[in-house]
């Protein structure tokens, strides 16, 4: 890179990956990542935040994808109630607060991206709006997910990790519900599907369904 270039978003975040104080975790299926005054990128897998009921029932509250960030203020770790828990095999850097305050004071690109990250997450993953119907939650939370996530550069299809209980838990419906209203969907040809892979999206109907 020539000396009078600036560095790039990548460059600015790969560097912030690789510093030394920046630990890469790899967790299971089911594990508890654990929030300790730290922002989490999630290079690899996806996360579900519950909050455990009174009557001790998971309540999902929000679904983590690759190349968000978990943990991305005081206030989100301080939220005791609420656990984050890995979908699948799952790999994220995990970055110091103090690492970050220092980024972001010595490098003006890091404070760009992690902007963006927030924002992107914070705007994309508010779309689902539960006083729907639910054929407008599946179609909201599908068109949420197909945006968040980033391997679908060359990929048309789009599989979800979670399953239809925890997708029905976070949608307020039932599993039941929600199998008998994608069976209705696809047959009204807003998608085409088998068990949780989905492809051949109309985003225009979608679109125009959820407005």
């Amino acid at each position: 890179m020539n000396s009078f270039e600036k560095p790039s978003q990548e460059d600015s975040l790969l560097s912030l990956m690789n510093n030394k104080n920046t630990s890469l975790i790899e967790l299971d299926k089911g594990q508890r990542l654990m929030l300790d005054n730290a922002l989490f990128y999630i290079k690899q897998g996806a996360f579900k935040k519950i909050k455990i009921t009174e009557d001790g029932r998971e309540q999902i509250a929000h679904f983590y994808y690759p190349e968000e960030i978990i943990g991305c203020s005081s206030k989100d770790n301080k939220l005791d109630s609420y656990q984050t828990v890995s979908l699948t095999t799952s790999i994220v850097y995990k970055i110091s607060e103090h690492e970050i305050l220092k980024q972001m004071h010595s490098k003006a690109p890091i404070q760009t991206i992690i902007f963006q990250l927030m924002t992107r997450r914070m705007s994309l993953g508010s779309s689902v709006v539960l006083n729907a119907n639910a054929d407008e939650r599946i179609l909201a939370f599908l068109l949420d997910a197909y945006a968040r996530n980033i391997d679908l550069e060359n990929e048309k299809a789009l599989t979800l990790v979670m399953s239809y209980k925890e997708l029905g838990n976070f949608l307020g419906l039932s599993p039941e519900t929600i199998s008998r209203r994608l069976k209705h969907l696809a047959k009204k040809g807003y998608f085409c599907y088998k068990n949780r892979t989905f492809w051949r999206f109309n985003f225009p109907e979608m679109n125009l369904m959820i407005s």
